[in-house]
């Protein structure tokens, strides 16, 4: 039994409200009760806390009907017992259809504790039935934000894969260009070529990096440069009555990571900033270093223990309501008219920051603004595992035989023209079927194989595993649009001797092909 009941009971008579008392007291509960016997006390009553409502049937200026049914008007879940003197079995059985709990008779107040408790009891099971349910709708939701992501994930491989096969002979092409155009306007137009596919590559890898969790490169960022990079692009294309301003202290901290990554989170919270702000304001990024003692109970949930550099982002708009704060990272999410916004933004900027070891923290108070900050760890000693540096004096072939390997005929006739421009020989298949074929004739000229992974009748895999089983000692470097780790273990657990990411320039073909034919 509840060791505090708070009775609320519906009655003219005190001495009828007191026998009651006394018989839920000698049944062993512990009370705390009012009685009130007209609409408005009754009103303000179940404005407090009440367990159960004890009501009489009629009374002179109230009745049980009025009460049950202001009751449910209210929304609140409250046992409701009919105790009368003068109810008979049809007005009873009416009172329970209409939602009463129970009812008892006056002249049979012995049923009233056992009543009350069966009430309690029900009502408990029912609050726990609710919750159980939330929870379920819950799990629910979450599943099936897991499958839309999963689908989401394989519809982005699948873009991915086709984005840099049509990237990867843009590239090539460019270089080609480069080595037969001697107008400088020309240059210029190849350049702009160049940098704008080489950015339609990376927009891919930060799509997968979200969907399929492909991690990007690790290079040291100078926090400065980052910063003034997007206060110049907000500068330029946000309208002239939002003013933005930096703030960024001469001493600021280091970062490793991925540049184009950071990039895109900071010019997300950017654009949601500027979103906020439809009649103008203020937009202030400022930059500070947070020693590991000051950041620990701040950067909650980071996988980081150590300094940070915190990135802020701050708008003077209308602010976040209180009651969607804790949703705006959830994919899908937005407040955006439909059009205006995919609820992806706050959602890969978290995953990004996340992968960086980091976290975002956000303060809002509506019409007030808000500001987003970023924590990212700070860099203090450890290398970052960046790429070696190319080497610009490209190696040339000397007649060496390799097999480019491709379903998609633009990639293998520009990957062909731009071997044979730097001294190779070359051979090509558009499938795996066709390729062994090619090897079989000619596996005792060929030096090295050049394989896609995704291609119809055999695919790289399958190609590759054959190949071993002809030659162990053949060399392959495997190539593909698809570049998450797992597409990388994928290929050398088939066999491949390197793995080279579509769309690749025309420097990491040659050196990737260079250092593949020193191996033995």
């Amino acid at each position: 039994m509840a060791s505090l009941l708070n009775v609320l009971i519906v009655e003219d008579s005190p001495d009828d409200a007191a026998i009651m008392v006394s018989e839920l007291e000698r049944s062993g509960f512990e009370l705390q009760w009012q009685r009130v016997d007209t609409e408005g006390p009754y009103r303000a009553a179940l404005n407090e806390a009440v367990d159960v409502i004890l009501s009489d049937y009629t009374l002179p200026q109230f009745s049980q009907e009025r009460a049950l049914a202001l009751l449910q008007e209210s929304g609140a879940d409250i046992p409701f017992i009919v105790v009368s003197g003068t109810i008979g079995e049809e007005r009873a059985v009416a009172c329970l259809k209409a939602g009463a709990t129970d009812y008892v008779l006056k002249d049979r107040l012995r049923r009233l504790g056992p009543a009350v408790q069966r009430a309690l009891d029900e009502h408990r099971e029912r609050v726990r039935r609710r919750a159980a349910e939330t929870q379920l709708r819950v799990v629910q939701e979450q599943f099936a934000r897991a499958q839309r992501m999963e689908s989401i994930g394989a519809l982005a491989g699948g873009v991915a894969h086709d984005l840099n096969n049509v990237l990867a002979p843009i590239l090539l092409t460019c270089e080609l260009l480069k080595m037969e155009a001697h107008d400088p306007d020309h240059q210029r137009l190849i350049a702009t070529i160049k940098s704008s596919a080489e950015r339609g590559a990376e927009l891919v890898r930060q799509v997968l990096s979200f969907a399929r969790g492909a991690e990007g490169r690790r290079l040291y960022m100078e926090p400065h440069h980052l910063v003034r990079e997007i206060v110049n692009i907000a500068c330029q294309t946000f309208p002239k009555s939002i003013h933005v301003r930096a703030r960024i202290p001469n001493d600021i901290w280091t970062l490793a990571g991925d540049p184009t990554q950071i990039h895109q989170v900071l010019l997300n919270l950017c654009v949601n900033a500027r979103d906020a702000m439809p009649r103008g304001g203020d937009l202030t990024l400022t930059v500070e270093n947070v020693p590991a003692a000051a950041a620990a109970p701040l950067a909650a949930g980071a996988a980081h223990a150590g300094p940070y550099v915190v990135i802020k982002v701050q708008d003077s708009g209308e602010g976040i309501p209180p009651g969607i704060l804790d949703k705006i990272f959830e994919p899908f999410f937005t407040t955006k008219p439909e059009g205006k916004g995919t609820g992806l933004g706050l959602a890969t900027s978290l995953a990004i920051v996340k992968n960086h070891g980091g976290a975002i923290t956000v303060q809002s108070e509506p019409g007030r603004g808000a500001t987003f900050a970023v924590w990212l760890p700070a860099q203090t000693g450890e290398e970052p595992m960046a790429p070696a540096p190319l080497d610009r004096h490209l190696p040339r072939g000397h007649g060496e035989l390799i097999m480019v390997v491709d379903d998609e005929a633009f990639v293998r006739a520009i990957t062909k023209q731009t071997l044979e421009a730097y001294g190779y020989s070359v051979l090509t298949a558009p499938n795996g079927v066709d390729a062994l074929s090619v090897y079989a004739q000619s596996q005792h000229d060929l030096d090295l194989v050049f394989t896609d992974m995704m291609m119809p009748l055999m695919d790289g895999a399958s190609l590759m595993l054959a190949l071993r089983q002809i030659n162990p000692q053949v060399r392959i470097i495997a190539v593909s649009g698809l570049t998450t780790p797992d597409h990388q273990r994928e290929a050398m657990d088939a066999g491949a001797t390197l793995f080279l990411p579509k769309p690749f320039a025309i420097e990491h073909l040659l050196n990737t092909l260079a250092e593949t034919l020193r191996r033995n």
